[in-house]
């Protein structure tokens, strides 16, 4: 069975009303799969280390209510971004050996998603994932 990982702190996956949103972002419809929701860096960090290898994760950039906040700069932000879950990743690829999973990218941000986009692609380069 495949496993999607929905980083979102807002986006419910599991919500009827949200379920055509998701499906825009799921590469597995037509076969068995599960989709694991985590929220934050946190979640993802651990769910990395102690679960599963996903088959696929798709991404949102603003992870928490300050980074939609044009007063704080990103250099002064408490909660970590999906950029830092996708730097995570790379080097968590990197230092098992894994391949990267699909990435797909939901956020509705276009530079946070060009970022992690770029970011993902140089690893695909340069690290060989």
């Amino acid at each position: 069975m495949k496993t999607l990982l929905w980083l979102d702190d807002v986006r419910d996956p599991f919500d009827k009303d949200f379920t055509p949103y998701v499906a825009l972002y799921n590469p597995f419809l037509k076969e068995p799969h599960k989709i694991i929701w985590v929220k934050n860096y946190y979640d993802f960090s651990t769910y990395l280390h102690y679960q599963d290898f996903p088959d696929a994760i798709s991404f949102d950039h603003d992870l928490d209510t300050e980074h939609y906040d044009p007063s704080i700069k990103p250099e002064d932000y408490k909660e970590k971004t999906g950029m830092d879950c996708v730097k995570l990743l790379a080097g968590f690829c990197e230092q098992e050996d894994l391949k990267l999973p699909l990435c797909i990218y939901h956020t509705a941000n276009p530079a946070g998603k060009e970022n992690m986009q770029g970011y993902i692609e140089n690893a695909k380069k340069h690290l060989n994932l």
